[in-house]
């Protein structure tokens, strides 16, 4: 069988959607179409977020249920036996992740389920990504209006009863896994994950949008002992594109296996950021429900205080089901 050739201009894109399997984290050739649709991972001279130190300085912060109090060195022992044992992906997702993550964490989340409600990044035949799971926020916690208005922007599964707005996302890989592949996928998770963020921090701002390098939306990566967490922020569109690109950096990456503190240090920083991803959701959700109460009365976007009560959500006007199957409060 020959090489497929890839070609990314409108009609071929079309071209390969009809006639090829979509291409995958597993082809080589998928950063580069990512790439060609401005969604960057590796560029040297790319500028950093402009809320890099906000993010260090909060995975840096100690947990107390990382103290030598409550996580022994027998448990970080049977940690790395855990990590040694794990042959493949799923030994890793089911006995090394969840020492990672914690216990006792009320983050909405669900497992491997495929993106198949957002726009693809772009016009090649590419797969829906499918993190190895995903925070976002409960359908209930949005005003009905901006679900009603943005919902295919932010909802990124069919089953409009799991978690939406997603900028928070693990992918665990094997050790016999290629490194890249990871690479690969939280480089697609992390380009959705900024796109649907801004979506909602500027609803009901039609052509106010700027583009100030935050860093909204994490992905991370665990292979073999080592956590990667990588930050993305939102680009204008480059020549010939129709929707906005983006910029992945590398924070920081930790050795989980290798010491008890270097454990400590990675898992309290992998929680971390799951709780600081949660408040600029939650942030956002809070602005955008204001601005849909304002718009509701009549106003605009811009008539809300900064308290954000104006956009307080009534039990009428809140979207979404209650939690269904493939959702849960973080238990791997």
């Amino acid at each position: 069988m020959s090489a497929r050739r890839v070609s990314h201009g409108p009609a071929a894109a079309s071209r390969d959607r009809l006639t090829s399997r979509p291409y995958t984290a597993k082809d080589a050739v998928f950063e580069q179409i990512l790439n060609d649709a401005g969604v960057y991972g590796h560029r040297y001279d790319a500028e950093v977020p402009s809320n890099l130190e906000e993010i260090k300085e909060r995975l840096l912060r100690p947990r107390r249920s990382l103290s030598p109090s409550r996580f022994s060195r027998q448990e970080f022992r049977n940690f790395q036996a855990h990590v040694h044992d794990a042959k493949e992906e799923s030994d890793v997702r089911r006995n090394v992740i969840p020492v990672l993550a914690g216990q006792n964490v009320t983050i909405a989340s669900a497992k491997n389920r495929s993106f198949k409600g957002l726009p693809p990044l772009t016009k090649a035949n590419i797969a829906d990504a499918k993190p190895d799971f995903y925070d976002g926020s409960g359908p209930w916690d949005l005003n009905q209006r901006v679900l009603d208005e943005i919902g295919d922007k932010i909802i990124p599964c069919p089953e409009k009863n799991l978690p939406l707005l997603p900028n928070f996302f693990l992918e665990a890989k094997g050790p016999m896994a290629p490194f890249p592949i990871g690479f690969r996928q939280a480089l697609q998770d992390n380009g959705l994950g900024a796109r649907a963020m801004d979506s909602l921090r500027f609803y009901g701002e039609p052509g106010s949008k700027t583009y100030d390098k935050k860093a909204l939306s994490i992905s991370t990566v665990y292979q073999s002992g080592r956590l990667d967490l990588y930050g993305t922020y939102s680009t204008p569109p480059s020549a010939g594109a129709d929707q906005d690109g983006s910029q992945m950096i590398e924070i920081d990456c930790w050795r989980l296996d290798r010491d008890w503190d270097g454990f400590r240090r990675g898992a309290s920083a992998f929680r971390n950021a799951r709780e600081w991803a949660k408040e600029q959701r939650d942030e956002a959700i809070r602005c955008a429900n204001a601005k849909a109460v304002a718009l509701a009365r009549g106003g605009s976007a811009a008539d809300t205080d900064e308290s954000g009560v104006p956009g307080a959500v009534e039990e009428h006007d809140r979207g979404g089901a209650a939690p269904g199957p493939g959702w849960c409060w973080w238990g791997w």
